[in-house]
């Protein structure tokens, strides 16, 4: 039996805010982990993935309407290619979820803490502390988590728009000619550093699975909402990531980015509009990345119940609770693996972001190829079928 009406609460605006507040939270992060790896060539390849990420976004919205269900990759995995391929998928966007959980948490805090430094030494309990939350309020309901991420992404997004604004009228043109290189200074590195580059960046567009995941609680008609929403995300990630990546390399002194990376947006916040901008950029960036964690949340418990559902995980997992019709039990697992890699991992955001990239892009490979062993089947090669085979390349590069 499908989900009912009543289940599906979620309009395409909602929808954007959840996918929101996973996918628009990396840029917060990402330029500092990129730029570790890659310096000065961090806004080139974030450009470059921009045109990839696009095209994956074509296919994630027919992997929502082609799976009511939800499950994502779980579920378009077992269709094409059988249970054990669709748990393997499971797996690795499960390692996906638990590290977005713990590193939106640990940077959410780390951007609190550049406007409060006392709660620096604090971080790493203050994040397990931050999951704890989310976790009871994931058993409250989605409805409740969705309102407030609609508030927190809606709230980050003017942020950011009002921090590339002020930047963008108050540079000279010697800053403006330093940006601009920054988007070209691809050349010149080697092809290791290009294959680096370009899997790392990926991570500023990570979260793109949740939309799938949020397939049971959108609205019908199902493509149509699906369709509204990715296209805001599309929409939204296009004018701030790239921008803000570029602004926060091009325009940081040196010494800043060697010493600040996991707070790049809120250094240029300071620099572009002062204390106030920098204020709004923290307040703005801790609340939506402890949403991103909470959309992270959302996303393992809905693939723990479509591996219950398949037969590899009890079934206790799944038994939902009695007040709030929650499955409590897979929230609590969703919660505690992220909270014992905080602790492991000391809050350290290269380490952290290390193994992001790992299960983030085995998830995308195996949507993404499963899309296009289901299209074949049903009989497609028109010109989409083959651009959604180029995309399955690109990523699996």
């Amino acid at each position: 039996m499908g989900p009912t009406k009543d289940t599906r609460q979620l309009n395409w605006f909602l929808a954007w805010a959840v996918v929101f507040c996973d996918i628009g939270t990396s840029v917060y992060y990402v330029p500092g982990i990129l730029y570790s790896h890659v310096k000065d060539a961090t806004p080139f390849f974030v450009l470059l993935t921009t045109g990839g990420f696009m095209l994956l976004s074509l296919k994630y919205i027919e992997i929502s309407w082609r799976n009511p269900e939800g499950g994502g990759v779980v579920t378009i995995t077992t269709k094409a290619f059988g249970p054990m391929w669709g748990c393997l998928g499971g797996m690795l966007i499960i390692v996906d979820y638990f590290l977005t959980t713990s590193i939106s948490a640990v940077a959410g805090f780390q951007y609190i803490g550049s406007a409060f430094p006392t709660i620096d030494a604090h971080i790493v309990l203050l994040a397990c502390a931050g999951v704890g939350i989310l976790a009871a309020l994931n058993i409250v309901g989605i409805r409740e988590s969705a309102t407030v991420a609609l508030v927190m992404a809606s709230a980050s997004f003017l942020v950011n728009l009002f921090v590339i604004t002020v930047a963008i009228f108050t540079m000279d043109g010697t800053q403006w000619s330093t940006v601009l290189s920054k988007l070209s200074s691809g050349q010149g590195i080697s092809n290791y550093e290009v294959l680096v580059g370009f899997s790392s960046a990926w991570l500023a567009f990570s979260g793109l699975e949740s939309i799938s995941q949020l397939s049971p609680t959108m609205r019908f008609p199902l493509r149509r909402t699906a369709r509204r929403a990715m296209l805001a995300v599309v929409v939204t990630m296009i004018v701030t990531s790239p921008v803000l990546t570029a602004l926060s390399i091009g325009l940081l002194p040196e010494q800043l980015k060697a010493t600040q990376s996991e707070r790049f947006i809120s250094e240029l916040g300071m620099i572009a509009g002062g204390l106030s901008a920098k204020l709004a950029v923290v307040i703005t960036a801790s609340s939506l990345l402890l949403f991103a964690s909470n959309t992270a949340i959302i996303g393992s418990y809905h693939v723990f119940l479509a591996l219950v559902n398949g037969g590899f995980l009890p079934k206790i997992i799944s038994v939902r609770n009695p007040t709030f019709n929650t499955p409590h039990i897979a929230v609590a697992i969703a919660t505690i693996v992220p909270v014992a890699v905080i602790l492991f991992s000391a809050g350290e955001m290269k380490l952290l972001g290390d193994m992001y990239a790992f299960g983030l892009l085995g998830a995308f490979v195996f949507s993404s190829l499963s899309l296009d062993a289901i299209r074949w089947r049903l009989g497609r090669r028109d010109p989409g079928f083959w651009l959604g085979v180029f995309t399955t390349l690109i990523v699996l590069v």
